[in-house]
């Protein structure tokens, strides 16, 4: 069985919604697992490592020919163009392309495979001639041979997770079951026979073609994209608006072509699913097989491109999280800080908003500037988070702020206060010859090492401080009743 989640995407700008992606999440995610196929075959070369990421024409006459080869494919009839027919796909599904894709869903299958029970070593780490920059399922080809062998021996040294690929699973059990493994390591057996394709697909997964329609019209151009599942394994399957193309009748359109166009995500009528003998032009599924099928989906949704930046910037206001918090001075504190239930709750309220959009699962960045100023900009600045800081920042500075962070992956997500550091009672006055002094805000938020998930609240009578909120009870040992105010996007 294999149950996925499916996104669409294409590269947003900030504010838009129109980054979109289609995603299939599993317990085991092709985003989460890093694949490496050492490929130990005779006549390559190269040592491959393969990472697996799992973003209206006119009518056109009936082409008769083409519904009675359908229809005879799909009946099974003896005809000799079938016949050709398989016999070029067995050819072309041979290649080493076809190899190394087969090979990195393999390692992603939790069966079925034989895990080994290796003697544990604490000295095989020590005695490890190579360090390893690799994580997840290390697959090796050939790994009962005498380089295979070799190679199967450093990975477990090093204590990684290796995943052999044999033909014959008694003989590799005799030849490694003795080799002594770092802790961390594991050796797992997979059968199967790389120049021997049957042997990998189609039971190591399935293809199916996701199609969009731009409108109701189901005899109409398309746009198509075709992904890879592995059985009984989630995964999270990510396809880019940017990589469809239009098809008319299961045949892509060429440039130039009527209604030969790039896909307007905006556009989106439907979508539709499907397990096809056949792929594009003619040409066959390489992993169809007949018989009954199962494709599960936890979710399909929207994402954003990577890097994610800020969709939301909220300007907010230092001391939002001060009233009733335990232990504080509030003489100390700025007016409207001491009047905040006089002034109707304000600052409980612009905390409202805030908790609002961390729960929203928009991509966002609040600030929360002190007391704002008419002087001018290009004041230093001090960033921090937990809202203990006070003073002043000049509104000019604070827009530039909110621009420099549409652009800004680090603070996505994250709540921060500003102020200047010069003294509320000091003027901050510019020659009136020269302008402020232009300002790096990326380096300046990288410096602030602003934090996802700190807000500064106070949470069952906690208070959270530059720590998250999860963290913070944690360490209180207190168990909260509330949600916690963020949310991963």
């Amino acid at each position: 069985m294999v149950r996925q989640r499916l996104g669409l995407s294409q590269p947003g700008t900030a504010g838009t919604a129109a980054s979109c992606e289609l995603t299939a999440r599993m317990v085991v995610s092709c985003d989460s697992r890093t694949v490496a196929a050492v490929m130990l075959v005779p006549g390559w070369r190269a040592v491959t490592r393969t990472t697996v990421t799992a973003g209206g024409a006119g009518r056109q006459p009936w082409d008769i020919m083409r519904f009675l080869k359908t229809v005879a494919y799909f009946n099974e009839l003896p005809s000799p163009d079938k016949l050709a027919k398989d016999v070029s796909n067995m050819f072309r599904q041979l290649g080493p392309q076809a190899q190394v894709r087969a090979l990195a869903l393999l390692a992603l299958a939790d069966s079925p495979v034989v895990s080994l029970d290796l003697p544990l070593s604490a000295d095989a780490a020590a005695a490890a001639p190579l360090q390893v920059p690799v994580n997840g399922i290390i697959m090796v080809t050939g790994a009962t041979g005498g380089v295979g062998r070799r190679v199967v021996a450093r990975l477990l040294a090093a204590g990684k997770h290796v995943r052999a690929l044999v033909r014959d699973v008694d003989k590799a059990k005799a030849m490694l079951s003795e080799l002594p493994v770092a802790p961390g390591g594991k050796l797992e057996l997979a059968a199967g026979d790389v120049v021997q394709r049957q042997t990998l697909l189609p039971e190591m997964f399935e293809r199916y073609k996701f199609i969009i329609r731009p409108d109701a019209n189901w005899d109409g151009i398309a746009y198509c994209n075709s992904f890879d599942t592995v059985p009984g394994v989630w995964q999270t399957v990510r396809l880019p608006f940017a990589d469809f193309f239009p098809v008319f009748r299961a045949r892509r359109l060429a440039p130039g072509q009527p209604g030969a166009k790039p896909l307007d995500p905006a556009a989106v009528s439907s979508i539709q699913i499907m397990l096809s003998k056949f792929e594009y032009d003619g040409q066959l599924n390489p992993a169809f097989r007949r018989g009954p099928f199962r494709l599960p989906f936890a979710l399909i949704s929207s994402y954003l491109a990577e890097p994610v930046t800020p969709r939301f910037v909220h300007v907010s206001s230092a001391g939002v999280t001060r009233p009733n918090r335990p232990g504080i001075n509030v003489d100390m504190e700025p007016p409207a800080v001491k009047l905040n239930d006089a002034l109707g709750g304000i600052l409980t309220w612009k905390l409202a908003g805030e908790d609002a959009l961390r729960s929203s699962g928009v991509p966002y960045s609040i600030l929360r500037p002190t007391a704002l100023t008419e002087e001018p900009g290009g004041m230093p600045l001090e960033l921090d988070q937990g809202d203990t800081i006070k003073g002043k920042i000049s509104r000019e500075d604070v827009a530039d702020l909110c621009v420099a962070l549409l652009g800004c992956p680090a603070a996505t997500d994250t709540s921060f206060e500003v102020k200047s550091t010069v003294p509320f009672s000091q003027p901050w006055t510019l020659d009136a010859q020269r302008a402020a002094p232009a300002r790096d805000w990326g380096v300046t938020l990288a410096g602030a090492r602003l934090r996802p998930g700190v807000t500064g609240r106070t949470v069952d009578g906690v208070y959270t401080g530059r720590r998250t909120e999860e963290q913070a009870l944690q360490e209180a040992g207190v168990t909260s009743a509330q949600p916690a105010a963020t949310a991963a996007v």
